[in-house]
């Protein structure tokens, strides 16, 4: 529309390289070959319901790292329309980008410093073992974070060795193999610590209240428990 090619021409008059004038025009062509909109649509026709689509669409067709680099992007140029007047509000600013890749995130952990987290926790404490446990199965099984925290004890099926996934990436459920370790870690913690405060709840990794732990803590004992391995990455 007319509104992004007065930008475009704006960044060009505060003297802006050709290189920045050209990606930026190319991540237009890309946002709105996601919206579903024509190029001559006014920005005022991206709504949120828009904006979900836009993302939604990054995730289905690009590799990872690709729609977080888009999402990125766009809701950085949005904010700047919004800022500058050719918005109302950033439609984007109400909705979550594409989750930022672990391998952008940090560098990944050597065998041996893989092999120092797992045995950072002190298991002989209730807590300690919980979080081998977690670290084991983790590691076995490559699953997220949010979807460690999101599992259901009927989830786990030692017997067979196995873990189903519900509601992962792209909301596809799926079943994946646990390795030894994990399934001797996970078992004891089931049989030694869970009991004790899981009450009603079907949580697998459950605090001293007896609720679920949440996404967050795992995170954060996972940190706490590098720095004490000695990782810095």
């Amino acid at each position: 529309g007319r509104a992004v090619d007065s930008y475009l021409e704006h960044i060009a008059s505060r003297g802006y390289s050709k290189a920045t004038i050209q990606s930026t025009r190319y991540l237009l062509v890309t946002f709105y070959r996601l919206s579903g909109l024509s190029a001559s649509e006014p920005l005022v026709n991206v709504t949120r319901s828009v904006a979900e689509r836009v993302m939604r669409g990054a995730k289905s067709k690009y590799s990872p790292s690709t729609a977080w680099h888009y999402g990125v992007h766009i809701v950085r140029l949005f904010r700047v329309f919004a800022t500058s007047g050719l918005l109302l509000e950033n439609p984007f600013g109400f909705i979550g980008r594409p989750a930022k890749p672990r391998l952008l995130s940090r560098p990944a952990l050597t065998r041996e410093e893989m092999k120092k987290l797992l045995a950072a926790p002190r298991v002989s404490t209730p807590g300690g073992l919980r979080s081998r446990a977690i670290l084991e199965l983790m590691y076995s099984t490559g699953i997220r974070l949010g979807e460690c925290a999101a599992l259901e004890t009927r989830d786990l099926d030692l017997g067979r060795g196995t873990l189903a996934v519900r509601g992962g990436k792209g909301a596809k459920d799926r079943v994946v193999p646990m390795g030894d370790e994990a399934i001797r870690w996970v078992r004891r913690y089931l049989a030694e610590v869970r009991p004790r405060y899981a009450g009603e709840t079907s949580a697998p990794w459950v605090g001293q209240s007896g609720r679920r732990i949440a996404a967050i803590w795992i995170q954060t004992t996972i940190r706490r428990l590098g720095r004490k391995a000695g990782i810095t990455k």
